[in-house]
């Protein structure tokens, strides 16, 4: 009697062993997971998350490491072994996967679907490539990314602050805003960076995969911004330099992109209106995505004209500065430079009357190189931040003689 009974027990332990495996969310994951091996860490790789990734419960974390994992092996699905997922679980695992990776441009984020059963939990995914085509794709990403960390490396540059703005300025460069965008690789990173067409997240995507390769910390942040059309979907970033967090909006910066090109200005063009910007600053024409995942630090001005000395109440006090700065790119097709007058009076007046204050300084020192070439008395001015007095100079390069 005695041996059937503990043949009973036997069978009952391992009845119940087998059931708590199979239908863990029942006594909660943690509980389960403490007692009996993890199946989703058991089966796969745990891959290092970003900052989304650390803000999600240990649940919705399981979820997002099974997630990553597929996507790199470009499997059509994945099941969670664990029950009792909701929607709100999977889509939030989903989209820390779109904040974090913006490596992974071959998975369309908007055709994923999920399903619950006594299984656990399915998730199916759809890919732009795979195979062969993939591998190459992601080559030529990482070859485009370590060319810029060697542009980046070869200026010595020693501070993050200007790391980042030699990848704003190479990426503003090499990237076309697309205002017609019909292929799924614009809203990535490989779109910015291979292509070299891109809307605003394929801009974000690009500027954060580079920072956080150059071991900057960059957060990729959704939401709306006014557009020629009113409230439209935009993204931007929020990066930590130096040790202060600040807001950057790549895709307004590319002025060439979306302005001169309207009116048959040649060339590069990129400004830093939106280099260092502030959350207060920000709100004046973003918004970030209500249902946005985790706090996003503070941000704080740290603007470029500052670091540049080209900021202040007139042009006087900082003409030289800008000058300088003109010098510099003097060599592009068209020639320009950034300034920033603070005092509302200075700035209306700017924008009304012709001041030569800039031009002035730089052709002085043109003078003292030797060289015959001047800018002319002429200047194109574009304010890109009103509320802040912020203009971007187009130069018109001449000879002496031209110059009256």
């Amino acid at each position: 009697m005695k041996v059937l009974y503990r043949i009973i027990i036997a069978i009952i332990a391992a009845a119940a062993c087998y059931w708590l495996i199979s239908h863990p969310f029942i006594y909660g994951a943690g509980e389960v997971f403490s007692g009996f091996e993890d199946p989703v860490r058991g089966r796969f790789e745990l891959i290092d998350g970003g900052k989304a990734r650390e803000q999600l419960s240990e649940r919705r974390q399981l979820v997002y490491d099974a997630m990553i994992t597929a996507a790199d092996q470009c499997s059509p699905s994945v099941t969670v072994p664990v029950r009792g997922y909701t929607s709100s679980d999977i889509e939030a695992a989903l989209f820390s996967l779109l904040y974090d990776r913006p490596e992974i441009f071959w998975l369309d984020f908007t055709e994923c679907s999920y399903a619950f059963d006594d299984r656990g939990t399915t998730i199916n995914f759809t890919y732009y490539y795979s195979g062969e085509q993939l591998e190459r794709m992601k080559k030529t990403l990482d070859d485009a990314v370590d060319s810029i960390i060697s542009y980046v490396a070869a200026k010595n540059l020693a501070g993050e602050y200007g790391k980042a703005v030699a990848v704003h300025d190479y990426i503003a460069g090499l990237c076309e805003y697309d205002r017609n965008p019909a292929a799924a690789d614009t809203h990535t990173a490989y779109g910015a960076l291979v292509n070299n067409r891109a809307v605003c997240d394929g801009y974000a995507h690009a500027y954060q995969l580079v920072m956080w390769k150059l071991g900057i910390e960059c957060h990729y942040v959704p939401g709306e911004a006014e557009g020629p059309n009113g409230r439209e979907g935009h993204a931007w970033n929020i990066l930590k330099l130096d040790g202060v967090y600040t807001a950057v909006d790549l895709t307004w910066d590319d002025m060439d992109s979306y302005l001169f090109g309207d009116i048959g200005v040649s060339g590069d063009v990129t400004s830093h209106t939106f280099f260092g910007l502030s959350d207060e600053q920000m709100k004046k024409t973003h918004k970030v995505d209500d249902n946005y995942l985790y706090p996003l630090p503070e941000a704080v001005e740290n603007s470029w004209f500052d670091k540049n000395g080209v900021s202040g109440a007139a042009v006087e006090i900082f003409a030289e500065n800008a000058a300088l700065i003109l010098l510099e790119n003097l060599e592009k097709s068209t020639p320009y430079v950034e300034i920033r007058i603070t005092d509302k009076a200075m700035f209306g007046e700017f924008m009304e009357e012709y001041n030569g204050d800039i031009i002035d300084a730089v052709n002085a020192m043109l003078r003292e190189t030797g060289s015959e070439r001047r800018f002319l008395n002429e200047m194109k001015c574009f304010v890109t931040g009103a509320d802040r007095g912020c203009v971007l100079i187009l130069g018109t390069l001449g000879f002496a003689e031209e110059q009256g």
